[in-house]
């Protein structure tokens, strides 16, 4: 054997070994072939044949010392433990919009072959209120089309839920304030059905919000009893309650079980609410918007253990935000940020901003800030002191002279001149009668070539004595009869003419198109004016008010807001000759000013 064998046998595996052991001729040892195919394979190597290959290479050192062979043991082989089967997956509820629905088709029609499925489905529909929920349930958005869509729950909503059920469960009371359209009023009546539903005898809830009307209307999805049938409506009837039908069983505020008699209830806010009767949970909506909410939170203690209050923050002064900084917590408390909402962004956030403007509403509805959402005061003294400075372009078409007469004691009249915002007169006279103002008006009107004449009218006749004292008037003046206590022209978000005008004026004010006069007298009167809003209209202090905080009548900020309503009736006579469609308006008497149309119609 030459060197180059001697190397394979030292670098090589065992079958190289026995190959070099015949060719010596040292030993003729038999192999056993089963522990040559184990250890070929790497399962171990058999103790005879490692003796051997020793005392071979020992015998080959003796005789060629000049080439000696080193002995290197073989490695320990770890014998390979094989993996324990994987057992299949835990079941994921589908939460993409088409797996979901297909999903649902499959899991529909196969129960409707079955009645063996559809006891499974039940089953599984009263173990897991999420399974349920998105598996059976459909919501409603009327922004969307279609606007019957699956409940198909985000993972904050499911963490609520599943808080929700627990609260019951145990009787404990929690509170969740919101940004608005967060879904949260559909997750407790969700929450409610299921329980109604699917867990026995026992199970009565009360829901309670502000006014009847947004309890129970029928055919008003808005309302919380109109969500709860859609809920039931739209489930396969196998899994509705024994028996079970609407004409019978759902009535005005109050749905039956007619399988375990349970009830769902509705209460509008009093005193007592809830008194007389037990419940499984109370859910109190809009609760900061609750007019009696200290006495209604007292009764319904005596009612239920778990009582659920949701709301968006209306400022600090009531039980809601009394409820949610108390320290340490008295109850559990859960904030739903419109950033846990999976389709709104910073963008969605500015956009919001832009089209709501007011930042009362922006801290109330999206901000989830109870000092932003407190009362307001429309204008701040620091904004009025700007507000001096603003600058809007005169025009000789946009010229008003308003008046807000005098009325009993210390009353003052007061009369503003503006030119497109701009303040270019005042006079204020302390003692007056209607004909002294009319001329005082006529006088003001000619002066400055004023296309609009506005006054509020409660009270006295000085428009109708201006109008006629203009005799022919060939300019054309408009002669406006401003009535303070009228409907407000846009009624979804004002009570009266009077709010909305105040309102008017401080956006225009605030945006750069209304100056504010150098008065610190205005001043302090337009910023003793509050406002608050109620169920989306906005509501702004009485005179009345104002004058216990500033010690007098508030007829300076009067007058001075009507600019923001005279000036909206002004228009060029460019303007108009442009539009095809104009026609003249002729009356015989002074009506509101709506006769005339309104500069920006054109």
């Amino acid at each position: 054997m030459d060197l180059c064998v001697v190397s394979s046998l030292q670098t090589t595996g065992i079958t190289k070994v026995r190959i070099v052991l015949m060719t010596l001729g040292e030993i003729n040892m038999p192999i056993d072939r089963e522990a040559e195919e184990h250890r070929t394979e790497g399962l171990f190597l058999s103790a005879s044949i490692e003796e051997a290959h020793k005392r071979n290479i020992d015998e080959w050192n003796s005789e060629h010392p000049e080439k000696p062979m080193v002995y290197e043991p073989p490695k320990p082989v770890v014998e390979k433990i094989p993996e324990p089967p994987k057992s299949p997956k835990p079941f994921v509820i589908p939460k993409d919009l088409m797996e979901n629905t297909t999903f649902r088709v499959k899991v529909l029609t196969k129960a409707t072959q079955s009645l063996e499925m559809q006891g499974i489905q039940y089953q599984m529909c009263k173990n897991d209120i999420l399974y349920w929920a998105n598996i059976f349930c459909s919501t409603y958005n009327p922004r969307k089309s279609p606007s019957v869509i699956p409940f198909i729950t985000y993972k904050y909503e499911d963490e609520l839920i599943l808080d929700l059920v627990d609260s019951i469960q145990n009787q404990k009371d929690i509170l969740i304030d919101k940004s608005r359209d967060m879904g949260v009023t559909w997750c407790v009546l969700l929450v409610f059905t299921w329980f109604w539903q699917f867990r026995g005898e026992g199970f009565d809830f009360l829901c309670g919000s502000r006014k009847e009307n947004l309890i129970d209307l029928s055919g008003d999805m808005s309302t919380l009893f109109e969500k709860l049938r859609f809920l039931i409506r739209n489930q396969p009837k196998w899994l509705l309650p024994k028996g079970f039908d609407f004409k019978n069983h759902s009535n005005y505020m109050r749905i039956l079980n007619p399988e375990t008699k349970s009830t769902m209830i509705g209460e509008a806010t009093n005193s007592s609410f809830s008194r007389g009767g037990r419940y499984r949970g109370i859910f109190l909506d809009e609760f900061a918007f609750w007019e009696v909410d200290e006495a209604a939170w007292r009764a319904s203690a005596d009612s239920t253990n778990c009582r659920i209050a949701v709301s968006t923050p209306h400022g600090l002064d009531n039980k809601f935000a009394e409820l949610r900084h108390k320290d340490p917590p008295v109850l559990k408390i859960r904030s739903l940020h419109w950033t846990l909402h999976p389709e709104k962004d910073n963008d969605w956030y500015k956009a919001e901003c832009e089209r709501r403007g007011d930042p009362v509403e922006i801290a109330q509805e999206l901000d989830i800030n109870y000092e932003g959402s407190a009362e307001g005061i429309l204008f701040e003294i620091a904004e009025l002191k700007k507000a001096v400075h603003n600058s809007p372009n005169p025009s000789p078409d946009r010229i008003v002279v308003v008046l807000d007469p005098a009325g009993e004691g210390e009353d003052e009249a007061v009369f503003y001149v503006s030119n497109n915002g701009l303040i270019t007169e005042r006079k204020i006279i302390a003692k007056s009668n209607d004909v002294q103002l009319a001329g005082e008006a006529v006088l003001l009107i000619n002066k400055h070539k004023a296309q609009v004449f506005e006054a509020d009218s409660i009270g006295n006749s000085v428009v109708d004595l201006v109008a006629s004292l203009l005799g022919k008037n060939e300019r054309g003046v408009k002669c406006i009869k401003f009535k303070s206590s009228e409907k407000a022209k846009d009624p979804i978000g004002y009570f009266n003419r009077r709010d909305e005008v105040y309102h008017k004026a401080s956006v225009m004010m605030k945006s750069g198109n209304l100056q504010c006069d150098d008065d610190y007298t205005l001043m302090r009167q337009l910023n003793a004016t509050k406002y608050k809003k109620d169920n989306g209209r906005l509501y702004t202090s009485s005179k009345e008010e104002i004058k216990l905080v500033v010690k007098s009548s508030p007829d300076r900020a009067d007058a001075w807001v009507l600019i923001s309503d005279a000036i909206t009736y002004t228009y060029s006579r460019k303007e108009v000759e442009q539009v095809n469609n104009f026609r003249k308006v002729s009356h015989e008497e002074v009506l509101s000013g709506d006769e005339y149309g309104r500069w920006y119609d054109f």
